[in-house]
C-alpha cells in the first residue's frame, strides 16, 4: 500500500464493508456509502444469536411475507430446483447467504454446504469444483472478492428470498 491508500473492514449485523483505496475516500465518502447500503438493504441491526428478519415481497402485492430461512439446503433445493452440479453449488451458496446470513464465504464453505444436500450431492461436484465455480461467476450467479471469497449477488438473493416465501 502507498502512503496515500489505506484499508478499512467492518460488519454491522450482517452487512459487511471492506475497502482498500485512496484514503480520502474514507475521509469523505464511505459512511455514505455505507448508510446507502444500510437503507438499500432495509436494515434491521439484530442482537448477537438471533436470526435476521427476510422479507420478500411477491409481484405487485402491497403485503410482504415472512422468507423460510429455517430449512435445510436440500430442502431448498427441492423447492427451488437444481439441474446440474453447477447448480446445487449455486444452492449452496444461496443457503449459506439466505438463511445462514452470510455475506461472504469460502470454496470449502460452499462445497461442505454442498455436501450436507442429500440426495442432490455427487462426488462428481467436488472434482468439478473449479469449474462449477468459475461458470457461476461467468454466469454472474457468484460473485468473488479474493481468490476464496465469495458471496450472492444482490438479485440472486432476492430472487432466492422470493423463491422461498412462507405461504402458510
Amino acid at each position: 500500500m502507498s502512503v496515500d491508500e489505506a484499508s478499512i473492514r467492518f460488519k454491522v449485523g450482517d452487512l459487511e464493508l471492506e475497502y482498500q483505496g485512496s484514503s480520502s475516500f474514507i475521509e469523505n465518502g464511505l459512511m455514505e456509502l455505507f448508510e446507502k447500503a444500510l437503507s438499500y438493504r432495509d436494515f434491521q441491526a439484530k442482537p448477537v444469536g438471533q436470526t435476521p428478519e427476510h422479507t420478500a415481497d411477491r409481484g405487485d402485492e402491497s403485503f410482504q411475507r415472512q422468507v423460510e430461512t429455517d430449512i435445510s439446503l436440500a430442502t431448498m433445493i427441492s423447492r427451488l430446483g437444481a439441474k446440474t452440479g453447477a447448480d446445487v453449488l449455486f444452492m449452496a451458496a444461496a443457503h449459506l447467504a439466505v438463511c445462514q446470513g452470510r455475506s461472504r464465504f469460502s470454496r470449502a464453505d460452499i462445497l461442505e454446504n454442498a455436501k450436507s444436500a442429500d440426495g442432490y450431492y455427487k462426488k462428481s461436484i467436488s472434482s468439478n469444483l473449479t469449474s462449477y465455480l468459475g461458470r457461476l461467476l461467468k454466469e454472474g450467479r457468484l460473485s468473488q472478492y479474493s481468490d476464496n471469497s465469495y458471496s450472492l449477488p444482490e438479485g440472486h438473493r432476492q430472487s432466492v428470498q422470493r423463491g422461498l416465501v412462507d405461504d402458510r
